[in-house]
């Protein structure tokens, strides 16, 4: 199954990568990496919520990131049969990219916009399918609390069908961010990683 994801999403690139579910393209000037994702950088702080992963552990924010570490975060939900399968396995690639690296200097985490859905047993059923190690957060929580988290990532909230396939990039610390809303590839979120002071 994997590896017929991991096709997808090169054929998503090849062919230009769709930035929305409801088709819009969000153009960006001067694009940090432009092979497949548009990034823009920027200061971005996110709510400080808990949130609950998919082996029922409570995570603040920000989720268990070491002193220095970086975040690259997705959002989605396991029902979604279009983009979010594409950026889940974008997200097993770059870990295995990392590999060692994960978690210490780097932490990936995946978020629910459809809480109600996505328990910590089926996030959990979803992270074995794309070989995610329990080092990858997949988080979910209350609706109030992951709304909350989506406004301060200027993230709409509503219908998850009409989302957006949005990447950050970033450190919570400092709260500068790259972000992307079209679908990069794991070499370029390796980029925006490298780019950041060791």
């Amino acid at each position: 199954m994997k590896q017929i994801l991991f096709g997808l999403v090169f054929l998503s690139i090849a062919a230009g990568a769709v930035s929305a579910h409801d088709g819009k393209h969000h153009a960006a000037p001067k694009p940090l990496a432009a092979e497949g994702g548009v990034f823009q950088g920027g200061s971005l702080h996110l709510a400080k919520v808990t949130l609950t992963d998919q082996n029922g552990h409570e995570r603040p924010y920000p989720w268990g990131v070491a002193e220095k570490g970086l975040l690259v975060m997705t959002f989605g939900y396991t029902t979604c049969e279009s983009l979010c399968p594409l950026g889940n396995a974008v997200m097993a690639q770059l870990e295995a990219h990392l590999g060692s690296e994960t978690p210490s200097k780097v932490r990936l985490v995946s978020v629910t916009i459809d809480p109600e859905t996505d328990t910590p047993d089926v996030l959990r059923e979803t992270s074995a399918d794309f070989g995610a190690s329990d080092d990858w957060f997949w988080l979910t929580g209350d609706r109030e609390t992951i709304n909350r988290l989506l406004r301060s990532a200027a993230i709409k909230t509503g219908d998850p069908e009409l989302h957006d396939p949005v990447f950050l990039v970033g450190d919570p610390r400092s709260g500068r961010f790259y972000r992307s809303q079209s679908m990069p590839t794991a070499d370029e979120l390796m980029k925006i990683i490298r780019s950041f002071p060791r």
